[in-house]
């Protein structure tokens, strides 16, 4: 009688199950396709990037309507634009490397340089990258970079920024916080050990496995969008973290502040991109003119505390911020895209996976 009633409940969970995922895919569909019209561009972006005011003036002078769809992490960018085989939207915003992947995938479609004048006033290190050379496809639209967000009333004396800090528990004797992405960490372990990296061998994969094992003793937490609240908060004085997330902080918590590693810096390029089947190519084009004039990128890149892709003077008001795009600038060699191809998909889940299982 109990095996009966546990296969009852098994296929009643089961159809439960099997509708629940239909009217999640029949809501996420309608989702893109509802509510649009001729004079309506759709994109498909992250949170957080586009401001409203900016969306307010565009709508307001050129007629056009943009509606947003959001996605939490390129993966899933990928995954849902793979689903709907690029329909459904006519603007993306995908990292670096996930430009790189959507070529391969055959999904964009190459840029109209005639109709993006503002091309000539990008930062020329941000051209011609590895993911897109000859940026065909993809042009950048804003970017930053990881350091060290620390609490100036704990370092007593100068803090000094190296990867040091964050591996080896000699050079500092605090909790910290840790970034929660296998990717990234992968690639700060990488190049503490090793340096600048393509690809790993199995005793430097070993040797990375273990560092990652020894810092876990120390680290107060694993983290993506709460480091510089632990920081503000005094949970723990240092994180390594996205410069945005310090400086959007900084007027709330003061005694933060943000140092580069003296070692090398990694930073992400968040690029636009036109899918193959967008159906409002024009309209997008007519987006992008706006978007990348002076006054209106600067203020949207001001808002949320990212560097401006124009070759110009920040006009951001954090001295902070303005020294760390200073030092970047006149340092542009010893800066590094994160390797997504440092080990397999399948490596780098494992290796995390057991790392997170794990007791401290």
């Amino acid at each position: 009688m109990r095996k009966k009633s546990l296969k009852s409940l098994f296929f009643r969970s089961f159809i439960v199950l099997f509708w629940i995922g239909v009217i999640s895919a029949f809501l996420f569909w309608s989702n893109f396709h509802s509510g649009t019209s001729k004079n309506t561009i759709t994109i498909f972006t992250w949170g957080d990037l586009f401001s409203d005011d900016i969306i307010r003036k565009f709508e307001k002078e050129s007629g056009i309507k943009v509606k947003f769809n959001y996605y939490a992490s390129n993966e899933e960018l990928l995954v849902k634009l793979k689903a709907m085989k690029g329909k459904g939207c006519d603007l993306i915003i995908p990292s670096d490397y996930a430009v790189n992947l959507l070529i391969k995938e055959d999904m964009l479609a190459p840029l109209d340089s005639s109709k993006l004048t503002c091309k000539s006033d990008i930062h020329s290190f941000l051209l011609s990258q590895e993911f897109d050379p000859e940026n065909r496809y993809s042009l950048p639209v804003q970017w930053e970079v990881f350091g060290f967000g620390y609490d100036t009333e704990h370092f007593k004396t100068e803090f000094f920024p190296s990867f040091h800090q964050i591996f080896d528990p000699k050079a500092n004797d605090s909790k910290i916080a840790m970034v929660n992405d296998p990717i990234e960490a992968l690639n700060f372990a990488s190049f503490y050990l090793f340096g600048r990296k393509n690809v790993l061998n199995k005793l430097e994969t070993k040797q990375i496995k273990e560092l990652l094992h020894r810092q876990k003793s120390f680290v107060e937490a694993y983290v993506n969008q709460r480091a510089e609240h632990l920081l503000g908060t005094k949970n723990c004085p240092l994180a390594i973290l996205p410069s945005s997330s310090v400086w959007r902080m900084n007027k709330q918590f003061p005694h933060i502040s943000f140092k580069l590693p003296v070692e090398g810096v990694f930073m992400t390029i968040e690029n636009v991109a036109i899918p193959k089947k967008s159906e409002q190519v024009e309209l997008v084009y007519k987006f992008l003119d706006f978007l990348y004039k002076p006054e209106n990128i600067t203020k949207q890149c001001n808002e949320y505390c990212v560097f401006s892709p124009l070759d110009r003077e920040s006009q951001n008001e954090n001295t902070n911020f303005t020294e760390t795009l200073k030092t970047i600038q006149t340092n542009k060699k010893n800066i590094y895209l994160f390797n997504k191809q440092l080990l397999s998909e399948k490596e780098t889940r494992d290796l995390w996976i057991d790392l997170k299982s794990k007791k401290k």
